[in-house]
Protein backbone atom coordinates (compact mmCIF):
# COMPACT_ATOMS: atom_id res chain seq x y z
CA UNK A 1 0.00 0.00 0.00
CA UNK A 2 3.34 2.49 1.07
CA UNK A 3 4.46 1.82 -2.31
CA UNK A 4 1.54 2.45 -4.51
CA UNK A 5 1.03 5.96 -2.70
CA UNK A 6 4.48 6.39 -3.44
CA UNK A 7 4.02 6.43 -7.06
CA UNK A 8 1.00 8.39 -6.66
CA UNK A 9 3.15 11.12 -5.61
CA UNK A 10 5.93 10.68 -7.52
CA UNK A 11 3.42 10.51 -10.80
CA UNK A 12 1.97 13.84 -9.64
CA UNK A 13 5.30 15.66 -9.20
CA UNK A 14 5.80 14.54 -12.62
CA UNK A 15 3.09 15.94 -14.17
CA UNK A 16 3.09 19.11 -12.38
CA UNK A 17 7.00 19.31 -13.65
CA UNK A 18 5.47 18.63 -17.31
CA UNK A 19 2.83 21.26 -17.01
CA UNK A 20 5.30 23.24 -15.79
CA UNK A 21 7.44 22.74 -18.90
CA UNK A 22 4.53 23.22 -21.36
CA UNK A 23 3.72 26.18 -19.66
CA UNK A 24 7.11 27.81 -19.50
CA UNK A 25 7.37 26.89 -23.86
CA UNK A 26 4.20 28.28 -23.92
CA UNK A 27 5.84 31.63 -23.09
CA UNK A 28 8.27 31.56 -24.84
CA UNK A 29 6.69 31.47 -28.06
CA UNK A 30 3.88 33.07 -27.61
CA UNK A 31 4.86 35.49 -25.32
CA UNK A 32 8.54 36.35 -26.59
CA UNK A 33 10.59 38.67 -23.94
CA UNK A 34 9.98 42.50 -24.58
CA UNK A 35 12.99 44.95 -25.07
CA UNK A 36 13.52 47.10 -22.00
CA UNK A 37 14.23 50.13 -23.88
CA UNK A 38 11.44 52.95 -24.07
CA UNK A 39 10.13 53.00 -27.45
CA UNK A 40 9.58 56.57 -28.90
CA UNK A 41 6.70 57.00 -31.78
CA UNK A 42 7.83 59.50 -34.42
CA UNK A 43 5.94 61.89 -35.07
CA UNK A 44 4.08 61.40 -38.94
CA UNK A 45 2.11 64.66 -39.40
CA UNK A 46 1.93 66.17 -43.09
CA UNK A 47 4.53 68.43 -43.52
CA UNK A 48 6.56 67.82 -39.96
CA UNK A 49 9.93 66.21 -39.19
CA UNK A 50 9.68 62.65 -38.64
CA UNK A 51 10.95 62.54 -35.35
CA UNK A 52 9.40 62.40 -31.82
CA UNK A 53 9.76 65.73 -30.10
CA UNK A 54 10.52 65.90 -26.56
CA UNK A 55 8.94 68.07 -23.99
CA UNK A 56 12.92 69.29 -22.57
CA UNK A 57 14.28 70.35 -19.45
CA UNK A 58 16.39 73.07 -20.30
CA UNK A 59 20.17 73.42 -18.76
CA UNK A 60 21.52 77.10 -19.02
CA UNK A 61 23.60 77.97 -15.81
CA UNK A 62 26.65 76.13 -15.09
CA UNK A 63 25.19 75.10 -11.77
CA UNK A 64 22.62 73.33 -13.50
CA UNK A 65 24.58 72.00 -16.45
CA UNK A 66 26.88 70.57 -13.92
CA UNK A 67 23.87 68.65 -12.12
CA UNK A 68 22.41 67.46 -15.50
CA UNK A 69 20.44 64.48 -14.95
CA UNK A 70 22.29 62.88 -12.19
CA UNK A 71 20.10 63.36 -9.59
CA UNK A 72 16.97 61.28 -11.29
CA UNK A 73 16.48 58.03 -11.54
CA UNK A 74 15.32 57.73 -14.81
CA UNK A 75 13.97 59.90 -17.64
CA UNK A 76 10.44 59.29 -19.55
CA UNK A 77 10.75 58.00 -23.55
CA UNK A 78 9.32 61.85 -24.07
CA UNK A 79 11.29 63.77 -21.88
CA UNK A 80 15.32 64.92 -22.60
CA UNK A 81 17.64 67.95 -20.99
CA UNK A 82 19.45 70.59 -23.46
CA UNK A 83 22.19 72.22 -22.15
CA UNK A 84 22.67 75.78 -23.63
CA UNK A 85 25.69 77.04 -23.43
CA UNK A 86 26.77 80.97 -24.36
CA UNK A 87 29.17 80.46 -27.10
CA UNK A 88 29.47 77.59 -29.31
CA UNK A 89 32.62 75.52 -28.19
CA UNK A 90 33.86 71.49 -27.77
CA UNK A 91 32.05 70.30 -24.83
CA UNK A 92 32.65 67.67 -22.69
CA UNK A 93 29.81 64.78 -20.94
CA UNK A 94 30.37 62.19 -18.78
CA UNK A 95 27.80 59.54 -16.82
CA UNK A 96 29.23 60.92 -13.67
CA UNK A 97 26.38 60.10 -10.97
CA UNK A 98 24.19 58.89 -14.05
CA UNK A 99 21.75 55.79 -12.84
CA UNK A 100 20.45 55.32 -16.52
CA UNK A 101 21.79 55.01 -20.06
CA UNK A 102 21.11 57.86 -22.57
CA UNK A 103 21.76 58.83 -26.16
CA UNK A 104 24.10 62.34 -25.71
CA UNK A 105 23.76 64.72 -29.02
CA UNK A 106 25.81 67.86 -29.63
CA UNK A 107 23.63 70.50 -31.97
CA UNK A 108 25.27 73.41 -33.64
CA UNK A 109 23.77 77.07 -33.46
CA UNK A 110 21.60 75.78 -35.83
CA UNK A 111 20.85 73.23 -34.54
CA UNK A 112 22.26 70.51 -36.78
CA UNK A 113 23.45 67.43 -35.13
CA UNK A 114 27.17 67.77 -34.92
CA UNK A 115 28.04 64.02 -33.37
CA UNK A 116 25.57 61.22 -31.67
CA UNK A 117 26.60 59.02 -29.19
CA UNK A 118 23.74 56.56 -28.49
CA UNK A 119 23.09 54.28 -25.46
CA UNK A 120 26.20 55.71 -23.54
CA UNK A 121 26.02 53.23 -20.19
CA UNK A 122 26.31 54.47 -16.83
CA UNK A 123 29.21 51.64 -16.70
CA UNK A 124 31.51 54.34 -19.29
CA UNK A 125 31.80 57.02 -16.16
CA UNK A 126 35.17 58.98 -15.99
CA UNK A 127 35.65 58.34 -20.01
CA UNK A 128 34.49 61.55 -21.20
CA UNK A 129 32.11 61.93 -24.76
CA UNK A 130 32.23 65.40 -27.21
CA UNK A 131 32.01 66.29 -30.71
CA UNK A 132 34.92 67.34 -32.72
CA UNK A 133 32.59 69.73 -34.10
CA UNK A 134 31.39 73.39 -31.74
CA UNK A 135 28.73 73.10 -30.45
CA UNK A 136 26.28 75.16 -28.26
CA UNK A 137 23.80 72.67 -27.63
CA UNK A 138 23.85 69.21 -25.87
CA UNK A 139 20.87 67.08 -26.01
CA UNK A 140 20.36 64.28 -23.80
CA UNK A 141 17.58 61.68 -23.83
CA UNK A 142 16.44 57.72 -23.19
CA UNK A 143 18.84 55.62 -24.88
CA UNK A 144 17.68 54.63 -28.15
CA UNK A 145 16.15 57.65 -28.93
CA UNK A 146 18.48 58.79 -31.91
CA UNK A 147 17.83 55.33 -32.98
CA UNK A 148 14.19 54.94 -33.32
CA UNK A 149 14.14 58.60 -34.80
CA UNK A 150 16.79 57.85 -37.19
CA UNK A 151 18.76 60.37 -36.24
CA UNK A 152 21.74 61.82 -38.25
CA UNK A 153 24.42 64.23 -38.36
CA UNK A 154 23.69 67.14 -39.86
CA UNK A 155 20.58 66.79 -38.97
CA UNK A 156 18.44 69.94 -37.65
CA UNK A 157 16.55 69.26 -34.61
CA UNK A 158 13.49 71.46 -35.28
CA UNK A 159 11.56 71.03 -31.81
CA UNK A 160 14.80 72.59 -30.14
CA UNK A 161 14.84 75.31 -31.76
CA UNK A 162 11.00 75.98 -31.35
CA UNK A 163 11.14 75.14 -27.40
CA UNK A 164 14.04 76.85 -26.97
CA UNK A 165 12.11 80.64 -29.34
CA UNK A 166 8.77 80.18 -27.44
CA UNK A 167 11.09 80.19 -23.62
Amino acid sequence: MQQKRLFVIIDCILAIIFLAFIVYMFEIKYFPTVHAEPVVQPNVQAGVQNIAPLKLIVSRTEAERELGLGVRGSLPADEGMIFVFDTPGLYNFWMKDMHFPIDMIWLDQNFKITYIVPRVATSTFPEEFTSDTPSLYVLETSAGYAEVNHLSVGEPLLFVKNALVSK
